[in-house]
């Protein structure tokens, strides 16, 4: 794969110029034209660091900001692959700790008595015109519902749920049931031995109902790889092999991620992302140093820099130690970055835009045409 250089101006948006190469020399000799020059941003390479303080010395660079904030994220993405089993094992540790009730009653399965926020909504509409005089004719066609079910709402006194019995005739199999439980038997085989007696269900809801009723169960199958494990330690297991070091770093440099912005929401993975930091006194110290960084970022005061850093050092993480260790080497660009509001955002529209042109023209032109399209439209 090949790589190349872009330049814009920052005050116009437009691409002036296009560079096959990214190597230092050839980037010199094109900067070399632009002279007057006040501020240079870029990415976070070395080579466009060194080209731009030998062919602009008067000019000050810039560091991007996102690309130090995805350096920051890398850094701390590498640091908790590095320390993954470990942060594994003090979640699964705090979840074991937790008390659980064995003995828990479980709730009859026959009927449902939960009330349905629209069942609730309509029978405090009904009770609210009624009180106002309307007959029920009136009411049924002011909410679209039978006078029927007008009549029923408006004798009662509290809403009552309706009873809804399950299809599936689980207790005329009740003693198949027990004695495949007393024999440490699969919930397939149980399954299997009911279907022979006259069972009419099918074994995905069967498997349901019997989670919920015996949660507690374990077959000789299952006690060979979970005999030392309570439900709840397993539940954990699974739940935490959905959070791999990738999307755990995502949550840690990102506390807002997976709030829906407009209800407030929080997605499940948000709910076990925040379980996994909570248990864990580096994923809080990676977050806290990943949220101070952003801030910093956004102030206009670059003192504020070199207290990160101290506090960063003193965090003891190795990667972030690193990472410190790359901006030191690009200090002044890095201070430029908090000091100035200029930033290399609008090369990366620029940037897709080429590449947009550049699926245009595959395989039908050069770099040459490329270069035209891209610096001479008119339309930038």
């Amino acid at each position: 794969m090949s790589y190349g250089t872009i330049i814009v101006n920052s005050q116009t948006g437009k691409a002036i110029e296009l560079i096959d190469s990214r190597e230092c020399d050839d980037i010199i000799d094109t900067l070399s034209t632009f002279t007057g020059v006040s501020f240079v941003t870029r990415d976070r390479a070395r080579g466009y660091a060194k080209a731009i303080s030998l062919a602009l010395p008067l000019s000050k660079q810039i560091a991007d900001k996102f690309h130090l904030s995805k350096n920051l994220s890398d850094a701390i993405h590498e640091h908790i692959k590095s320390q993954y089993k470990q942060i594994r094992q003090n979640y699964l540790d705090n979840n074991k700790r937790e008390e659980i009730d064995t003995k828990a009653d479980v709730k009859p399965l026959s009927k449902s008595s939960s009330i349905s926020p629209r069942m609730q909504l309509r029978f405090d509409s009904i009770q609210q015109l009624k009180e106002k005089g309307l007959s029920d004719r009136a009411i049924a066609k002011k909410l679209g519902c039978s006078r029927k079910t007008i009549v029923r709402y408006r004798t009662m006194a509290t809403p009552e749920p309706r009873h809804r019995p399950y299809r599936n005739n689980y207790e005329e199999f009740h003693t198949i049931i027990q004695e495949g439980m007393q024999n440490q038997l699969t919930r397939k085989v149980i399954f299997q031995t009911m279907q022979q007696g006259g069972f009419k269900g099918k074994l995905t809801s069967f498997n349901c109902w019997f989670r919920i009723r015996f949660p507690d169960y374990k077959s000789r199958l299952s006690q060979s790889y979970y005999s030392d494990t309570d439900p709840l330690l397993k539940t954990a297991i699974f739940r935490f092999n959905r959070m791999t070091p990738r999307r755990l770093s995502i949550y840690v440099c990102n506390p807002k991620c997976g709030i829906c912005p407009k209800s407030g929401a929080l997605s499940e993975d948000h709910i076990l992302a925040n379980d996994v930091i909570d248990s864990n006194e580096l994923l809080r110290t990676l977050r806290a140093l990943a949220i101070s960084f952003k801030l910093m970022l956004g102030q206009s005061d670059p003192k504020v820099l070199d207290r990160w850093v101290i506090q960063a050092n003193n965090s003891g993480v190795g990667k972030i130690k690193s990472f410190i260790r790359g901006i030191k080497m690009d200090w002044e660009a890095v201070r430029n970055a908090i000091k100035y509001k200029w930033t290399n955002g609008i090369v990366e529209g620029n940037v897709n835009r080429l590449k947009s042109k550049k699926r245009e023209m595959y395989g039908r032109a050069g770099f040459e045409l490329l270069r035209r399209k891209v610096c001479l439209s008119v339309n930038g």
